[in-house]
């Protein structure tokens, strides 16, 4: 390569003698110019995502009391926040953010068209409040019902025993007069005011006066003499007796056929006198008569002790009769203390109703053919069931089955 004869120097001194070059354009000219020749890709601006995002957060700002109310400070946030970033996407990604926003436009629009269907969800806990008060179960009501004449009904009461439809069975029926103190002449006045076969029993005093002995122990039954007594059934008169007046204190009943002592029994002979037991030691079942209430029964069979008798009362023994004993209640323990009987019940949550009533009676009734004088119960979650009250002793009562009878005048 030929080397060139200019050195540096002789270079500048030549650049020297040049003629003075100037741009006569303006800055902004220079700039334009420069801007024309330059080529570049211009970015396209979606507007429609700018647009629905800013008419988004109008609405939430004028909606927003509404859903203070509806929803904790922590959640409305997070929606937020979650509505910012669905903006802030890839320009791939914004047509469906576009569309969401516009689903949200829309939602939020209907709802503050209807400011009233906001209210009630404001309101839902309150709501839920009230729902839970009114599941709370209210305080039993009180239950007054009962089937035993009380002890302190004694000289208002008679118990007068009956016999069911079959003559199978008998249903001692405890009338309570209306007039007060009850005397032994009376007792014919009570017993005809007393229509038993509205009760769908059978009534064995048809043609029978009740008369006072000059016994004050005993009482006198007089027998109209046209009737005849021929059969086993019949029979059955001397136990209807007998179950009628042991209550009132009287220890014998005087026969009679007119006004000649005896009665002929029929298959019993001819009986002059019959003795009355304060107790037969029997135990009590349930007897139901279609449309009304249940009756005590007493069991056919006497026995030789309360368990004797409990154990046979918790069986339905056909017939008409059954158990009084509620399902699942059985009692466990049975302690005599004297006078006393306690009785211990499994873990059954007892119920305030006329079942459980009539089970506790009916155990109250066979402690007193026992001669036990009172009758505590134990292991039971009630102070009180019916009118009995379960956290102290409870006298044994005087009669099963009380009817209230005004007297005919």
């Amino acid at each position: 390569m030929k080397k060139s004869g200019y050195n540096e120097e002789h270079i500048q001194e030549l650049l020297s003698k040049l003629p003075e070059i100037k741009d006569k354009r303006s800055r902004d000219e220079v700039y334009k110019r420069a801007a024309g020749n330059r080529s570049f890709k211009q970015r396209k601006i979606w507007i429609g995502p700018l647009v629905a995002s800013f008419a988004a957060l109008f609405i939430l700002a004028v909606i927003s009391p509404f859903w203070i109310n509806q929803f904790q400070s922590g959640d409305t946030t997070k929606e937020s926040l979650q509505m910012a970033q669905e903006n802030k996407g890839t320009p791939s990604e914004e047509p469906a953010a576009e569309k969401e926003s516009q689903a949200q436009d829309n939602h939020q629009t209907a709802e503050q068209e209807q400011p009233e269907a906001s209210a009630p969800k404001a309101a839902l806990p309150e709501r839920k409040e009230e729902k839970k008060a009114e599941k709370k179960p209210a305080p039993p009501a009180e239950l007054n019902v009962t089937f035993l004449a009380k002890e302190d009904q004694r000289d208002q009461s008679l118990v007068l025993a009956y016999s069911d439809s079959n003559d199978n069975y008998t249903i001692p029926v405890t009338l309570v007069s209306s007039g007060g103190f009850l005397q032994a002449e009376q007792y014919n006045d009570l017993r005809s005011s007393f229509n038993e076969e509205e009760w769908g029993l059978s009534d064995y005093f048809q043609d029978i006066d009740i008369r006072k002995s000059e016994n004050p122990q005993h009482i006198e039954i007089h027998m109209n003499e046209n009737r005849k007594i021929v059969s086993s059934t019949d029979a059955l008169l001397a136990e209807i007796i007998q179950t009628s007046f042991s209550g009132k204190g009287y220890s014998a009943a005087e026969l009679y056929t007119g006004d000649s002592p005896g009665i002929d029994m029929g298959p019993l002979g001819v009986l002059n006198e019959i003795e009355l037991q304060p107790s037969e030691k029997k135990g009590f079942f349930k007897y139901l008569h279609k449309s009304k209430k249940p009756f005590f029964v007493k069991s056919n069979v006497s026995y030789d002790s309360f368990s004797d008798a409990y154990r046979d009362m918790t069986e339905n023994i056909g017939s008409g009769l059954q158990s009084v004993m509620t399902e699942g209640a059985k009692i466990e323990n049975i302690e005599e203390k004297g006078n006393e009987l306690i009785l211990t019940f499994n873990s059954f949550e007892f119920q305030n109703n006329e079942d459980t009533v009539f089970m506790l009676e009916a155990l109250l009734l066979t402690a007193k053919e026992f001669n036990f004088e009172t009758v505590k119960f134990q292991n039971i979650d009630l102070n009180k069931i019916g009118t009995l009250e379960i956290d102290k002793p409870i006298t044994v009562p005087f009669g099963p089955n009380p009817v209230l009878i005004d007297m005919k005048k």
